[in-house]
């Protein structure tokens, strides 16, 4: 199929949907080419050297080719027939080989909903490159999927568009068709680093009151082995982790709706509209109010770890 990609609208009917999607495309990346190409909004773009931290849940399929992908967690090869599933809040990079290139195809999906589904998952799926058992057929469903967003008329590559519910639910089968293949038997759970187990489920239950001990319990682990391994891998604190995780869900409603600010304080988990005042002062240098006249953009990455 023709390389195109689309970033949807996202208003509040779709919020109060919970469920969404976000952004949509295909690439093709031939050997030696740049990667990855300009064109993408802040919150999508990354390079190499810095990586990104998304707040939306990715899937990414590579039809041809190969390449890298690393988390916090290590590296992986990436070859044809192979996808991820990426949970928001990771921090991640991948890249396709010069000697190859590749084709990528992806979908982000966003919403109260996929939350909960990240509940279900926590401890069970391996957040790293998985072949798909049927890949010529797994790539047909996908590239069908993006045909039908490109040519509908509105899908213009690189706009910016409205989506309808027939779309949201082709883009949920293929992220369910991935996860049942991939998910493992509650009794097994997938072994998986202290420290990004709790950064995703920071990231999945940032919006409803939270702290320190129901993270720990979340993770099994006790609170003090928690903060100290988490602070010395990621190099900020829980709290720290928490407010950012709140501060980026907050900033997204206040460029995406007309929610009053004081709506969107409670929807990301802030206890009164003067912490999220603060938060956004902290972490981004402005009021929230700033932040919806400017859409002031994401940072490219979080305040550096220490060592």
């Amino acid at each position: 199929m023709k390389p195109g990609h689309c970033y949807f609208d996202v208003g509040e009917r779709e919020i109060d949907t919970g469920i969404y999607l976000t952004s949509a495309g295909c690439l093709h990346v031939d050997a030696g080419q740049n990667y990855p190409q300009p064109g993408h909004p802040a919150d999508y773009d990354f390079s190499w050297s810095r990586g990104r931290v998304l707040t939306d849940t990715a899937l990414i399929f590579i039809r041809d080719g190969e390449g890298h992908f690393e988390t916090r967690g290590g590296g992986f090869a990436w070859r044809c027939g192979v996808a991820v599933l990426l949970p928001p809040g990771l921090w991640h990079r991948y890249r396709p080989i010069r000697e190859t290139g590749w084709t990528e195809f992806w979908l982000t999906l966003s919403g109260e909903m996929v939350g909960r589904l990240w509940q279900q998952w926590e401890g069970r799926l391996a957040i790293q490159p998985q072949a798909v058992g049927k890949p010529a057929v797994f790539g047909r469903d996908f590239e069908r999927f993006l045909g039908g967003i490109m040519t509908d008329g509105r899908g213009i590559s690189g706009s910016s568009i409205r989506q309808p519910l027939t779309w949201v639910a082709a883009g949920l089968a293929l992220l369910g068709g991935f996860v049942e293949e991939h998910l493992e038997d509650s009794s097994t759970p997938v072994s998986d680093d202290i420290a990004e187990r709790a950064r995703r489920y920071i990231w999945n239950h940032s919006h409803r009151p939270l702290g320190v001990p129901q993270i720990a319990s979340a993770v099994g682990v006790t609170r003090r082995t928690l903060e100290r391994h988490f602070t010395s891998s990621v190099g900020r604190t829980l709290r720290q982790e928490l407010e950012w995780a709140r501060v980026q869900r907050a900033r997204k409603l206040l460029e995406e709706t007309g929610r009053p600010i004081k709506e969107i304080g409670y929807l990301c988990g802030f206890r009164d509209p003067r912490a999220l005042i603060r938060a956004c002062n902290r972490w981004m240098g402005v009021v929230p109010g700033r932040i919806r006249q400017a859409a002031v953009p994401a940072p490219p990455h979080l305040p550096k770890r220490r060592r």
